[in-house]
């Protein structure tokens, strides 16, 4: 093989990653906004549970050091300041009686929310 046809076979590989990269980048950004949805209706399902047994909606960080909720609880989720695989998870910084808790996707992408009915819901 010699050095030309080297340089043709490098060309034609680096066009090609150049090609697929749009595409690799939008399937990483679709499963993070996968993993942040299902990251969210993980969370509720916690609040949900806390809110079964004390009539209130806590804190994340809280969830996780009740009895009975914090049972096989992510401790991921375990901080104040919650960053996920580099997703930014806000919810309520005390008890109160409802809820909402957002997910923002890195470089400025989406934002997700949930609330105590359950449903994910993109912000604007």
């Amino acid at each position: 093989m010699t050095l030309l046809e080297l340089a043709i076979i490098l060309s034609i590989v680096g066009v090609l990653v150049f090609i697929a990269l749009p595409t690799l980048r939008q399937t990483g950004d679709e499963a993070n906004i996968d993993f942040a949805k299902e990251q969210l209706l993980y969370l509720h399902g916690k609040e949900q549970e806390y809110f079964a047994l004390h009539g209130k909606y806590a804190p994340i960080s809280k969830l996780g050091q009740d009895p009975t909720v914090g049972r096989e609880f992510d401790k991921r989720f375990s901080r104040d300041e919650i960053n996920v695989e580099g997703i930014q998870f806000n919810g309520p910084k005390s008890e109160q009686a409802t809820y909402e808790i957002v997910a923002a996707l890195p470089r400025n992408g989406p934002r997700y929310k949930v609330d105590q009915s359950g449903q994910v819901t993109a912000l604007p």
